[in-house]
């Protein structure tokens, strides 16, 4: 989902070759609501972290990641506008990633979350 919401916001905040500054510009259509939609997780209300997976169509990955709050705020322009789907973003990265120190990047409920970093390069 944050790709989407960074997206939307490089569409919005740049300005195309050629238009002087202060100039006004073409409008970027935004297709928002079909973008949005298709990450709304009925279960939780929130939002999938990825939709067809793995170039999958259909296939949805659950995993519950502190990226998702960039879709609800952070940036210039949200991409939510549905105030209980925002809510329900906010809620679940509290409840399951928020620490006294920050953000997991991953919930500690998600089968792929080990008790310790892993270090890319070995050891």
């Amino acid at each position: 989902m944050e790709v989407q919401a960074l997206w939307i916001n490089a569409l919005r905040i740049e300005r195309p070759r050629g238009i002087p500054a202060g100039r006004s510009r073409p409008r970027v259509p935004l297709t928002r609501s079909s973008n949005v939609s298709c990450f709304i997780d009925p279960a939780s209300g929130a939002l999938y972290d990825v939709v067809d997976a793995g170039h999958e169509p259909g296939k949805l990955d659950r995993s519950i990641r502190p990226n998702q709050l960039l879709a609800v705020g952070g940036l210039p322009f949200g991409v939510i506008d549905n105030s209980v789907t925002a809510r329900a973003v906010v809620d679940q990265c509290e409840q399951l990633l928020l620490t006294p120190l920050g953000l997991r990047t991953l919930s500690p409920t998600d089968p792929a979350q080990g008790p310790f970093h892993r270090h890319a390069g070995g050891t």
